[in-house]
């Protein structure tokens, strides 16, 4: 039995999709009342990952995106 739990780790260029999901899932559920509903259904996972790709691709050294894992599956909320 593996016991070694969830590991966190630096996030890569392939993250992006699992990272976008998250993020525009969060965003929905957070601003669904405070936010224009025509905008927030215009966050879409495809625009959100390949901004997600584009910041992990540039590796600014002031910033890190970290994730969870733990049996290589996403941890989602």
């Amino acid at each position: 039995m593996d016991t070694a739990g969830p590991v966190i780790r630096p996030a890569g260029i392939s993250d992006a999709p699992a990272i976008a999901a998250v993020h525009v899932a969060a965003w929905r559920a957070a601003y669904t009342t405070l936010m224009d509903p025509a905008y927030l259904a215009g966050f879409t996972h495809h625009a959100s990952t390949r901004r997600w790709r584009e910041i992990l691709a540039a590796g600014h050294p002031d910033s890190r995106v970290l994730v969870v894992v733990e049996d290589g599956a996403w941890f989602t909320g």
